[in-house]
């Protein structure tokens, strides 16, 4: 994979689209993407502006993500560098190395850039500079992006735990342990917070939400339920991250469905069929989802 990862800022519709990893015959090979499907495009795609954002994800199965605050774009890769750009025009603001094996985020938030790693540490940043705020280890390794409040920062780690830490200190202020499935998509749900809760999906398919002071569980909801003889078939993750709008929560699961949940009360407002691990957004009273076909 190159080591150069563009920023590409464009006004898109896209459908899907998506995929999922494969096992190869040659122990040698490792997964491959799947191929890309013909479609004819219904609207013009104009690149605005391009940037370096360091080496990406690698050959790893990390899902590395840009993420905007205000007017800043940021970006981490791998190999632990972690760069801010201005959203306007793609010039680069700040870029530290870290060296750390970022393998999560970065999620951003209340003047923090925090990232996480394959060896299980979390790391905070100025925002404003990309100075380095605190380190602190977790229970396993890192593979989604951090939710980032004002005063506490969420981490799921690839165990299952969700972990409430300081904002100013990094310190553990509560966590919640989920189990996992013998078998399960690489790849944990972002947790989100929102105002007073914080809302992550896992990989047994539930969504849930959570008093983000103290940790209590306010309400849980099944969005896929394990089907099938086969562990392959009862995979169910839900690992993109859910999408809070107004007093609804969006959410979709790999071999499930998406759904529309009350925020409040967790109650079922509508679903239907559908399988994404991707995840989804929603703009303009429509909602965007990439599948696995």
């Amino acid at each position: 994979m190159s080591r150069w990862l563009s920023l590409l800022l464009a006004a898109l519709v896209t459908g899907g689209c998506g995929g999922f990893l494969g096992i190869g015959e040659d122990d040698d090979v490792g997964p491959q993407p799947a191929e890309l499907t013909e479609f004819e495009a219904t609207l013009p795609v104009a690149r605005l502006w391009a940037a370096d954002c360091g080496a990406g994800a690698g050959e790893a199965a990390l899902a590395l993500s840009l993420t905007i605050d205000g007017e800043r774009i940021y970006c981490a890769d791998h190999e632990g560098v972690v760069s801010a750009f201005t959203l306007a025009d793609g010039k680069n603001i700040w870029r530290v190395q870290t060296e750390l094996p970022i393998s999560g985020g970065p999620g951003v938030g209340a003047g923090r850039v925090v990232v996480g790693t394959a060896d299980a540490q979390v790391a905070a940043l100025a925002a404003d500079d990309g100075r380095e705020l605190w380190r602190t280890r977790v229970s396993s390794e890192m593979l989604s992006r951090p939710g980032v409040g004002v005063a506490v920062v969420m981490v799921q780690t690839a165990d299952g735990r969700l972990a409430a830490l300081d904002a100013d200190s990094g310190q553990r202020l509560w966590y919640y342990d989920s189990s996992v499935p013998a078998l399960s998509l690489r790849g944990t749900s972002p947790p989100q917070v929102d105002g007073d809760l914080v809302i992550s999906g896992f990989s047994s398919g539930k969504l849930a939400a959570f008093a983000l002071q103290d940790g209590r569980q306010i309400w849980e909801i099944g969005i896929a339920t394990p089907r099938g003889r086969s562990e392959l078939d009862r995979m169910v993750d839900l690992d993109a991250a859910p999408v809070v709008r107004g007093d609804t929560v969006y959410a979709v699961a790999y071999q499930g469905r998406v759904a529309s949940i009350a925020r409040q009360s967790g109650t079922l407002i509508w679903s239907r069929e559908f399988s994404s691990s991707s995840g989804l957004d929603v703009a303009g009273g429509r909602i965007f989802i990439g599948d696995t076909e």
